[in-house]
């Protein structure tokens, strides 16, 4: 969904506001429109952490790739090819395969030379995903059950802030947004309240946390 950055800016100034209201040793005395002006430039920043590290059922995608975008190549591997604001994979498979993938396999990984191998590649029923970056970024899908199946492929974009003054936020993160970037905004403030919010903010997307080592 789009969101306005100056409903986020406001939404960020209630979240710290009411720690203010609630510790007395909450930094004082700050510049209302040099917080905001702070606020504001935290928003990219904020959203390109959020949404590339969210656990990935909490994310909706910015572009859904159809099938007039995808090259079936005669072993029945899928190549999409990606834009150059592509930032993160949220879902792909071919309509015959049995479930959604969503960890490609990078081509400087050595486990993608198996993707060529005719015994250990994916396939429609055991599909693996592969990522190229050269010359250009494609998505590759092992494979196809046939020359007609169907693909669908949900990609996150880079962040940025559209010209009537919008972005692009997914719903169920709205909270952890807010959060992490009154944590940002905290943490150029040197206060120590900061911590507390990225942690409330990592689990809100669904991020374990782990305990402290006690001994």
């Amino acid at each position: 969904m789009q969101k306005p950055v100056e409903k986020i800016v406001a939404d960020v100034r209630k979240c710290i506001d009411e720690i203010a209201l609630n510790d007395a040793d909450f930094i004082s005395g700050q510049d209302n429109t040099e917080m905001d002006a702070i606020i504001r430039s935290k928003v990219i920043d904020a959203l390109r952490y959020v949404h590339g590290n969210a656990d990935w059922s909490l994310i909706d995608s910015d572009v859904v790739v159809n099938l007039s975008d995808v090259a079936i190549d005669g072993r029945l591997v899928g190549r999409v090819p990606l834009p150059e604001d592509y930032m993160r994979l949220c879902y792909a498979r071919f309509s015959s395969w049995p479930l959604f993938l969503s960890d490609p396999i990078y081509w400087n990984d050595k486990e993608y030379a198996l993707l060529s191998d005719e015994y250990a590649t994916g396939t429609w029923e055991r599909p693996k995903l592969g990522m190229v970056m050269y010359p250009k970024r494609f998505l590759e899908l092992y494979k196809a059950r046939t020359e007609d199946d169907r693909i669908e492929v949900g990609i996150i974009l880079e962040p940025k802030i559209l010209s009537d003054g919008m972005v692009n936020v997914s719903p169920r993160l709205e909270g952890a947004l807010t959060y992490y970037i009154a944590g940002l905004t905290l943490l150029t403030y040197s206060d120590r309240h900061a911590d507390d919010l990225f942690n409330q903010a990592m689990v809100m997307m669904g991020i374990p946390q782990v305990p402290p080592v006690t001994e």
